[in-house]
């Protein structure tokens, strides 16, 4: 995945308090099924966007428990897991 200095400045602007993690382990790592549709594109400034669609099963996987997980913010996982 190509990852321009323009996500990576927008990312960087995500508290901890705002990060969704996994719900089993707390870890940050996770990633979700989506749609793309490859043929609606947008360039805006030099930045190419895509349209998206979430897929109907809400499936997520934690990549370090390596199962299908749950997402929680990590403000509420911290709070319902005060040793970790």
């Amino acid at each position: 995945m190509l990852i321009t200095e323009k996500m990576k400045s927008d990312m960087m602007d995500v508290r901890d308090e705002e990060m969704l993690c996994c719900d089993k382990c707390g870890n940050t790592n996770i990633i979700e099924k989506c749609w793309i549709f490859v043929n609606d594109v947008v360039v805006v400034n030099g930045d190419c966007y895509q349209r998206t669609e979430e897929p109907d099963d809400d499936l997520t996987w934690c990549k370090s428990c390596e199962d299908a997980c749950r997402v929680t913010d990590l403000k509420t996982w911290k709070k319902d897991n005060p040793k970790n």
